[in-house]
């Protein structure tokens, strides 16, 4: 296929959509597979979003694809490393299957010939030598594929322990004398006995799915590092500016938590009067740094920084990664306090040091997110939200608030009264936060949110003889409250527009994109 300059863009990022992610394919192994692994596992399988840093400009020198990977319809994204398929002389396909822990994987490698190249030779690296093509011409004559084994090294990087690695080429399958369906199988029964750290709670799915989230720290999970380090490096196929980190690091006098999330499964048919055993595989994990922050206001006190964020492709989109967030807000305002104090420790000095960490939580006063991705960011945006509005129905009501102010809402009971729209004030947006546990513009933006629903319901309690200036003066308030605040935070960007008619423009497009992502939350 050949790709004129025209029709390659730069699309946002996306499984499948540059030349190396599509030679990339991982099955995540777990139970519900079925037991045909060739034929049941398609829904557990999943191509990388980003290969940036494993290869340079995304595609892998010498390879394309296999020709079922390369189709596309009229209203597909051309990539800009699909280009280098007209220099290509092989076919590739990388399959990784990860066990359910994914702690380890096995490697299935896939090479055939193209019709339009010569290879003359194979080395001992598995390097192909090019040495006519008949589509280029003699300027691109003796290119040099990319070896096989720096292919394996820069996607270990990416991996947990590679524990097999099969060669399927052109003419045989060279598997080290295994078969391998049956290294496959070996790898698919290596699920966790039991879950990394402290299990916080259990929530439900569709088709009686059961998962677990857990607190892990080096004291909790002695064998945290070893697991985490295995794991992490999956990460740098979904995160664009993924990195490692050491939780056993102190660095800069704070510390590293893990929040881990696994799905459990029965083991094995329970006979009678026997305890039912079950098993664990991962479904996603956050990495969480604490810091003492000493001159935040009003009080000082732990920041607990939200650093790296996964959910396995298989199971995104399907509310986990809002459960997760849910319950790190529940970890800091003590929800967990009960069960991480009965967990049970080997030795008193560890049982001391719990309790001084227990008494660290209480002083934690903020969650904050290191560079959230957009993403991320609207998951963020949705979870502050539902805070808000919990909190709101917990401790007042729709139909009738106490002149009181409520000491445990975040804001003073006149944010509430549904007609009205007022920005607010500093020291009420510093009181909430301090209450929420929030950034201060987490709180403006629950706050807004929870006002734009609160101006729909107005909006549709209006008797349908209402004038359309009824609506639209409902309409104003709201633009106004979200406007003055913007106002305020986009001060810069802004008044670097010289003339007042510009800067009203631009204040205009971050209002109506506000606006977009606001109900893009409440319609979800």
């Amino acid at each position: 296929m050949t790709i004129s300059n025209d029709s390659l863009q730069d699309p946002d990022p996306a499984a499948g959509l540059s030349s190396a992610s599509r030679c990339i394919e991982l099955f995540h192994l777990v139970d519900n597979c079925g037991s045909d692994i060739t034929s049941n596992i398609n829904h557990q399988r999943f191509h990388p979003v980003y290969t940036h840093q494993f290869f340079e400009n995304e595609y892998i020198p010498g390879y394309q694809p296999f020709n079922s990977e390369c189709k596309n319809d009229e209203n597909s994204r051309f990539h800009k490393s699909l280009k280098s398929h007209e220099y290509s002389s092989s076919n590739l396909q990388l399959s990784i299957y990860l066990s359910p822990s994914c702690e380890s994987c096995i490697l299935r490698i896939k090479t055939q010939d193209k019709d339009n190249a010569i290879v003359t030779s194979t080395n001992e690296n598995n390097d192909a030598v090019v040495k006519k093509r008949k589509i280029l011409g003699e300027s691109h004559a003796n290119i040099n594929q990319l070896s096989m084994k720096d292919i394996i090294e820069s996607i270990s990087k990416g991996l947990p322990p590679i524990l097999h690695t099969i060669y399927d080429t052109n003419k045989k399958i060279n598997d080290e004398s295994k078969d391998g369906t049956t290294l496959i199988q070996s790898v698919r029964n290596q699920f966790l006995r039991k879950p990394i750290g402290i299990p916080l709670e259990e929530y439900y799915r569709k088709t009686n799915q059961t998962f677990v989230i857990c607190l892990a720290n080096h004291e909790s999970a002695p064998n945290l590092s070893t697991y985490h380090n295995q794991i992490q490096p999956l990460a740098f196929w979904s995160i664009e500016n993924a990195s490692n980190v050491d939780l056993g690091s102190d660095e800069g006098g704070g510390y590293w938590n893990a929040l881990y999330l696994f799905q459990k499964h029965r083991h094995g048919d329970n006979k009678k009067n026997e305890e039912q055993s079950y098993k664990f595989s991962l479904v996603g994990y956050i990495t969480l740094f604490g810091f003492y922050s000493p001159f935040r206001k009003p009080k000082s006190g732990i920041v607990l920084r939200i650093c790296q964020a996964l959910i396995l492709p298989p199971y995104q989109r399907c509310g986990h990664g809002k459960m997760m967030l849910k319950a790190i807000y529940k970890y800091v305002h003590g929800s967990f306090d009960s069960k991480i104090k009965s967990f049970p420790l080997k030795s008193d000095d560890e049982m001391e040091e719990k309790q001084d960490q227990s008494q660290s939580q209480q002083e934690i006063v903020e969650v904050n997110v290191e560079d959230p991705a957009l993403s991320f960011q609207a998951l963020r945006n949705k979870a502050d939200y539902e805070l808000f509005k919990e909190n709101f129905e917990m401790y007042g009501s729709w139909e009738a608030l106490s002149p009181v102010d409520n000491e445990q809402l975040f804001l003073p009971s006149m944010y509430y009264d549904h007609e009205s729209f007022q920005t607010l004030k500093k020291k009420d947006t510093i009181v909430a936060a301090t209450k929420a546990k929030l950034s201060k513009l987490q709180i403006h933006v629950a706050y807004e949110i929870f006002k734009l629903s609160s101006r729909d319901k107005l909006i549709s309690s209006l008797p349908s003889t209402s004038a359309k200036e009824d609506i639209a003066q409902i309409e104003k308030k709201y633009r106004l409250m979200v406007k003055k605040r913007l106002n305020i935070f986009y001060a810069e960007d802004i008044g670097a527009f010289a003339t007042t008619e510009a800067k009203k423009q631009k204040l205009g497009l971050l209002f109506e994109e506000t606006l977009i992502k606001y109900e893009r939350i409440l319609l979800s």
